[in-house]
């Protein structure tokens, strides 16, 4: 099955978003289709020698509002002490997502179906409203289970209310800020390559002495490790962590996480 041509609205409308958006100073930015192995999609790279935050502009929006929404997949790459590191998460979700109501003011906030088993990005939506406080009367008046308001990845109430690009581009870069930052006193925790902060060293090492379990997962598909004073079925021992977090023995089991 072949890939689906960008329609000319589409493009045009798109476009035009892209090419009044003003970047933050020392940022660049590229606006332009392009196209992958299995769809086409107009791009907004907004970068400088260090961050890039990349808008995937598709047409659509969710349950076939093809009319009046744009669908926007998000990536942020950003360079940190250890290298380049991502909000994606890699087989899980991408960085942020955008429903781009394209008609009038962007309506963030979604009132969808919690069924507990569908991905709340893939759920299926209500309603949308300019702000919390209209989703939350809209969800007192339907009186109904099962419902929840869903905010777009890595956007917060404020930077969300009467969405622009320059809104989520400042969110994006705020998310970074804090990650560095973050990377400013965090501790390599030996043998297995994580990080973790001071007081999470201090937490886990309390958790540890009391009997109790911590675990170090990827943010998407890849290796976790679960630590443990206790000798579980599978695990090693690694005197290297043991004296890391200050307990007489650690045993490490190796987990899958696909």
């Amino acid at each position: 099955m072949g890939k689906k041509p960008l329609s000319k609205v589409f493009l045009k409308e798109v476009r035009t978003l892209c090419d009044a958006y003003q970047p933050p100073a020392g940022y660049a930015k590229v606006a332009e289709e392009r196209s992958s192995d299995w769809r086409d999609y107009f791009a907004l790279e907004v970068s400088n020698e260090s961050n890039k935050i990349l808008f995937e502009f598709l047409p659509g929006g969710d349950f076939g509002q093809r009319k009046t929404h744009w669908r926007v997949e998000g990536h942020v790459t950003f360079m940190t002490p250890n290298g380049e590191c991502t909000f994606d998460r890699l087989g899980v979700e991408d960085s942020f997502y955008l429903d781009w109501n394209c008609t009038s003011a962007a309506k963030p906030f979604r009132v969808i179906v919690n069924d507990g088993k569908t991905p709340a990005v893939r759920a299926r939506t209500l309603a949308r409203f300019e702000t919390r406080a209209e989703a939350e009367k809209f969800m007192r008046d339907k009186n109904q289970e099962m419902l929840k308001i869903y905010l777009p990845i890595g956007l917060s109430d404020e930077s969300a209310r009467g969405l622009t690009l320059d809104d989520v581009v400042n969110r994006q870069l705020e998310r970074i800020s804090e990650r560095l930052k973050y990377y400013e006193t965090a501790i390599t925790v030996p043998s297995i390559g994580f990080t973790i902060s001071p007081d999470g060293k201090k937490k886990y090492e309390e958790m540890l002495k009391s009997g109790k379990s911590v675990q170090f997962m990827p943010a998407g598909f890849g290796v976790g490790y679960n630590l443990s004073t206790r000798q579980l079925r599978f695990s090693t021992p690694n005197s290297e962590l043991a004296k890391f977090f200050g307990v007489p023995k650690i045993w490490v089991s190796r987990l899958d996480c696909d």
